[in-house]
């Protein structure tokens, strides 16, 4: 959802669906536990696919959860495929 720069207490926001409800999580980026950080996918701006994001914090996604859905079936796919790969 965004990135807040501050430094060692740099944090960040993630959003996820959990049994049908959005949950939002804050990281410290210099956390013991958080070993790597992996971009799965990319906003793709292909006609029906997901559009770019053109700002820094996408609070806007909170109100629209047909948006959340567009992305967790690109990042369910993105995964499939990757599984698909790695068995051929």
């Amino acid at each position: 959802m965004g990135t807040k720069r501050r430094g060692v207490d740099t944090s960040f926001r993630l959003r996820n669906i959990v049994n049908k409800a959005g949950v939002e999580m804050t990281f410290k980026l210099n956390s013991p536990m958080i070993s790597d950080i992996k971009v799965v996918k990319r906003a793709e701006k292909a006609k029906g696919q997901l559009k770019d994001l053109k700002r820094a914090k996408v609070n806007y996604l909170r109100e629209r959860p047909a948006v959340m859905a567009a992305i967790a079936r690109a990042l369910k796919t993105a995964k499939q495929n990757e599984a698909a790969g790695e068995s051929s």
